[in-house]
């Protein structure tokens, strides 16, 4: 993490978020799937503390009292369908590394050098080797990301999870 508070493109940034995808899409479903969730993921975003990043957040948090509701076909998922606003602040910057951010929807995508922040987005322990409930694509159950999931549940596991 710290390369990435460091880094001297972005190291002034107020705010500093992920995409969704590194890449394009193969095509137009897959397209519109990423616009109706947000292009930016809120799941990993870096703020910093300036005037710019509270009046924006400020703002954020007076459209997610208004409508924080998942509602994709509608365009509403939550508060990611705000945070594509910060891309027009002044000093927003782009995280472009696609080592961070990286979860089942873009693991498959080609050009990664490593994993830096992985995000288990519908992990379900009851279910230890299986990436995701949101996608059933056999594709997403490679040896690597099976492993990953595993060691996942370890840690949960050692953290004290126990199945309900």
């Amino acid at each position: 993490m710290r390369e990435l508070l460091d880094d001297p493109e972005t190291a002034e940034a107020s705010i500093r978020a992920c995409p969704h995808r590194y890449t394009l899409p193969e095509n137009a479903a897959a397209a519109g799937n990423v616009y109706k969730t947000g292009l930016l993921n809120s799941d990993f975003v870096v703020y910093n503390a300036c005037l710019e990043t509270i009046r924006f957040l400020q703002w954020q948090r007076r459209m997610v009292e208004q409508a924080c509701t998942a509602d994709p076909l509608a365009g509403l998922f939550y508060d990611q369908t705000f945070l594509a606003y910060a891309l027009q602040l002044p000093n927003f910057k782009l995280i472009k590394n696609n080592e961070y951010n990286v979860a089942w929807y873009n693991v498959l995508e080609e050009g990664r050098q490593g994993i830096k922040v992985f995000q288990f987005s519908g992990y379900d322990p009851s279910a230890p080797a299986t990436l995701t409930k949101y996608n059933g694509n056999p594709r997403l159950q490679s040896l690597e990301v099976t492993k990953l999931c595993l060691q996942y549940y370890k840690e949960l596991a050692e953290a004290g999870w126990q199945p309900q």
